[in-house]
């Protein structure tokens, strides 16, 4: 009796290859595919799926419809690394995938990855890769962590991958978490500026109103005139605010717009630091990604298509994928394709230029991981310094505008003074 087995192989052209084939056992399934000139790397039997899957019919499907974004995710990047920090430990302590799913299934306490890793349980278990289950939840898994466990699963490194997945999202969350100061003082500013800046002008007008209404007493005529500035003023500037926080935030969590918010993520200095560390740990990834698979034999083409699916940048990806080694005999040389990006510095390039001399390109590649991890330190340090600016630059504003607000209505002191006395 014929089964079906999944592979994955590389073809005579050093292209990656998957699918299925139908043999009665592994060694007859493998002798067939090197026949078709198929180097084997993975050969997984397929077992035929259990009747009424309720994880498959309730969690698969909704998921497989939503757009995939290539960066972000619905849940929060500290949840993101808590879930893979302890995948790669079940990995690394000699779990199968499908039981440390199964294990994760009762550990993370999002209800969403709860039904992910129940479903990627199953997935497992039949045989399947990892990346093909995570595929099928998109909102739960940028497309980026699918092509670095994917590339992981060709180069043989999952646990590895696993972890370097979980210290990203836990950075990426440090980083935005040190932006809580310049928040509270913008939302302060925000809240404060149509109450302060018509203090002087409410006054004035309470004034009036007293003279004109002699049963109000001062404080309520002022008051009263105060409260009538704030309508006219300040909940209008509210709404516009709210209007302008609602944009943004669509336009942050748009699938359509992600090519430009990444595009604008490195040229946009709207923070010293931050688009520096974007830059340098999307390069990073790249790089450690294509050493540790042209350490594992992967041919250079293939390498460097996955190590280009792995980085968590989507502009940078893009940039990758339009330059790749081609397949054949005789293939563009590494450093080529490297300088051909435009994304490495020539010195960076010299020392690529030098490993494929010496043949030492996996060496010069984890040289290049360590001097952008360098990179991505003094990133941070320059960061952290640059949000206080911000925040002292957020603080300048605010009291400049209410300064302003409060002062405009005395440029009209003298009209005031009249009207109020009665001064012909």
């Amino acid at each position: 009796m014929k089964r079906a087995y999944r592979y994955q192989a590389i073809d005579r052209a050093g292209r990656f290859q998957t699918g299925t084939v139908q043999a009665e056992n592994p060694r007859e399934a493998q002798r067939l595919l090197q026949a078709q000139g198929y180097l084997v790397q993975q050969l997984v039997e397929v077992r035929e799926a259990r009747q009424g899957s309720a994880v498959s019919s309730m969690v698969s499907a909704p998921h497989s419809r939503a757009p995939a974004l290539w960066e972000s995710a619905s849940v929060n990047d500290r949840v993101l690394s808590l879930f893979f920090a302890q995948l790669a430990s079940f990995l690394q302590a000699g779990y199968t995938p499908a039981d440390a799913f199964h294990h994760l299934s009762r550990r993370v306490l999002d209800e969403r990855l709860q039904a992910a890793c129940r479903e990627l349980a199953v997935v497992t278990q039949r045989g399947g890769r990892i990346s093909e289950g995570m595929a099928q939840f998109p909102r739960l898994f940028p497309s980026f962590t699918v092509g670095a466990i994917r590339a992981a699963e060709m180069g043989g490194y999952l646990p590895a991958a696993a972890s370097q997945l979980a210290s990203y999202f836990e950075e990426r969350w440090r980083r935005r978490l040190w932006f809580w100061l310049p928040r509270l003082l913008l939302i302060n500013a925000i809240l404060l500026l149509p109450l302060f800046s018509t203090a002087s002008a409410a006054f004035m007008q309470g004034l009036l109103l007293y003279s004109q209404s002699p049963s109000l007493s001062p404080p309520e005529a002022v008051l009263r005139a105060w409260g009538a500035l704030v309508l006219r003023y300040g909940v209008p500037f509210w709404l516009f605010v709210l209007l302008l926080c609602g944009v943004w935030w669509v336009m942050m969590r748009s699938a359509r717009l992600e090519r430009w918010r990444s595009a604008a993520a490195l040229v946009v200095p709207y923070l010293w630091g931050y688009s520096d560390w974007i830059r340098a740990r999307a390069l990073q990834m790249f790089v450690e990604h294509l050493g540790r698979l042209m350490n594992a034999a992967v041919m250079p083409g293939t390498a460097w298509e996955l190590a280009a699916y792995a980085v968590p940048n989507r502009a940078i990806a893009e940039g990758l994928l339009q330059v790749k080694p081609g397949y054949g005999v005789r293939p563009e040389p590494l450093d080529a394709a490297i300088a051909r990006t435009g994304l490495f510095a020539p010195e960076e390039v010299s020392l690529l230029s030098t490993g494929v001399q010496t043949g030492d390109v996996v060496g010069m590649l984890g040289r290049l991981a360590q001097l952008y991890e360098a990179r991505c330190e003094h990133a941070a340090r320059l960061y952290r310094f640059s949000i206080m600016r911000f925040a002292l630059l957020i603080v300048i504003l605010t009291i400049g505008a209410n300064c302003i607000g409060f002062y405009t209505p005395y440029s009209k002191i003298h009209q005031f003074v009249e009207e109020w006395i009665g001064t012909p």
